[in-house]
């Protein structure tokens, strides 16, 4: 898993509230395939964006 949804309760309509935070991993096993479709740096670019909002 790249990251994780922390469940922080409900609300008045019994909908679950909460977020997605990364769980820091650098390198998921689907990077070969990235850079293969070309896809390395946008992937490199997100895994990046979801560490410094998880901080």
């Amino acid at each position: 898993d790249i990251v994780l949804y922390n469940i922080k309760g409900e609300d008045a309509n019994g909908r679950l509230l909460g977020e997605h935070v990364s769980t820091g991993i650098g390198r998921p096993h689907f990077w070969e395939r990235a850079r293969y479709y070309g896809e390395e740096q946008r992937l490199a670019i997100a895994l990046e964006a979801m560490e410094k909002r998880a901080d």
